[in-house]
């Protein structure tokens, strides 16, 4: 549903948006997936593939007390960097030489965390998730020199910067379901995400690779591994929605994010404005006790997401738009194959800035079981 999830759960699907509605995984939930993302920046003049893909989430869901008591193990990617980008070789005034770069960047972060997830009263639900960050994120410029011919002149130079992360951050949520009639719910929900002062080391080179020999870098250190922090601002998230069980799901999701008072590594500002998302969606299963056709007892999901992203162009900020397509397949019963579509552009080519448009794949497989935790009963 394209991220939707801050007043909606399902008993059979992990909710990894609102850890309040963990207390609704009233069986174990083993879910796992991967993406394939594929990628192409236009410039207006060049175009450039890139593509990549890895672990979407991995988690594990326990009933202590059902109905009561959830908890949930997990690891999930926060930011995931890729990109490659080669700029066309560039005159060097007075010269017959021109300057090619190739611009680089890998890595990301990771989350582990547990949530503790309550039903305290009726359709009352709260929930506090605890994360441990790590990852790091490499960037690098390459420069080449090269003749009018487009031969390499000298050795090339590098610019290379590494920031590793590792800390905790927090969330706490809350959501309730209001009963309309019989098996018809009215949902509300809401999170927030802490601030967080991420813990940072960063190494930052300057210099030559050594062509002849396999590019080991010769040159200076301007920062070896030095440590200070990120700032990192706090996340709301609101949510509204209406479902019938087990038939369909229909809401709204806004998250909210004041990235002005981001701070960079030793407390640099970036060029960043306050960020927002919105995601509509839904889903819908035709009859889940059909048995007379599979394709009824699947579940059908669309979504459409804006983004108002923190980055700004000039005085433009960065908009980012995707719609969203997906079903889950049940196999053995209540376990699921999980499969989504999504396209996107995210971008402009306005002052001189890079459009991308973007399609992923994901895969995942939900693993539910009815019998944990059940204390066996022999005669």
């Amino acid at each position: 549903m394209g991220g939707l999830g801050v007043s909606n759960g399902n008993v059979l699907f992990f909710n990894t948006v609102n850890p309040a509605l963990v207390a609704k995984h009233n069986i174990g939930i083993f879910q796992a997936g991967v993406n394939y993302e594929n990628r192409s920046l236009s410039n207006g003049t060049l175009e450039q593939p890139v593509d990549g893909g890895g672990l979407t989430y991995l988690g594990l869901g326990l009933p202590m007390k059902p109905g009561k008591w959830s908890i949930a193990l997990g690891l999930n990617p926060v930011t995931t960097v890729n990109y490659n980008l080669s700029i066309p070789a560039e005159q060097i005034g007075g010269t017959e030489f021109s300057a090619e770069n190739n611009i680089k960047g890998t890595g990301g972060m990771t989350e582990a965390y547990v949530t503790n997830a309550f039903r305290i009263k009726d359709n009352f639900y709260i929930g506090l998730k605890m994360s441990y960050l790590f990852g790091s994120i490499i960037e690098q410029n390459i420069q080449t020199i090269v003749d009018d011919n487009g031969f390499p002149v000298g050795n090339q130079t590098e610019y290379y910067d590494r920031q590793s992360f590792s800390d905790f951050s927090a969330q706490l949520g809350v959501a309730y379901n209001y009963k309309l009639k019989d098996q018809l719910f009215l949902n509300f929900g809401a999170a927030y995400q802490f601030d967080a002062d991420i813990n940072t080391r960063r190494f930052l080179s300057v210099g030559l690779l050594d062509n002849q020999n396999s590019g080991v870098p010769i040159g200076d250190t301007l920062i070896n591994d030095r440590q200070n922090f990120v700032s990192l601002p706090g996340r709301s998230s609101f949510g509204i929605s209406i479902e019938k069980s087990f038939n369909w799901t229909f809401g709204v999701d806004v998250h909210l994010r004041d990235m002005t008072s981001y701070r960079g590594f030793d407390g640099v500002t970036e060029n960043f404005d306050n960020a927002y998302s919105v995601i509509v969606g839904g889903e819908f299963t035709p009859d889940y006790t059909s048995s007379e056709s599979r394709l009824k007892t699947w579940i059908y999901r669309f979504g459409v997401s804006y983004d108002k992203t923190p980055y700004l162009i000039g005085s433009q900020q960065i908009n980012d738009v995707g719609i969203n397509f997906g079903v889950s397949v049940p196999v053995r019963q209540i376990s699921m194959l999980n499969v989504a579509l999504k396209a996107g552009q995210r971008g402009t080519l306005d002052n001189g800035a890079i459009r991308e448009n973007y399609f992923r794949v994901a895969l995942g497989v939900t693993i539910n079981d009815t019998s944990w935790f059940i204390k066996r009963k022999f005669d």
